[in-house]
């Protein structure tokens, strides 16, 4: 990497890469905590693929966006599915009592 970018932009670019990787591990494991398994178990593979992977090739770069989007994805699922089971529940009672009336 600091051979194809120079010394300035490649460090910088492992140490995104590594910082990217550190904040996905410590969330993963908050959500493993919370009982959600999905997290942690794609980030076996982001592991292996992200930090040290040769994004040169194409079949990597895009095994690396899918995963990456698999994680960022199982990360926010929860919050926002509360959010509609709430407002659906909500509808669904103010529904019923205009139907009643």
């Amino acid at each position: 990497m600091i051979g194809e970018l120079g010394p300035l932009m490649g460090i910088t670019v492992i140490l995104m890469r590594l910082g990217l990787s550190w904040k996905f591990t410590i969330m993963s494991y908050k959500r493993l905590v919370l009982g959600d398994l999905l997290p942690w178990m794609l980030l076996a593979f982001f592991l292996t693929s992200f930090p040290q992977g040769q994004w040169a090739q194409p079949t990597s770069l895009g095994f690396i966006i899918i995963i990456t989007g698999l994680i960022i994805a199982s990360l926010k699922g929860i919050k926002n599915s509360k959010k509609s089971e709430a407002s659906g529940k909500v509808l669904s009672s103010q529904s019923l009592s205009k139907k009643h009336s």
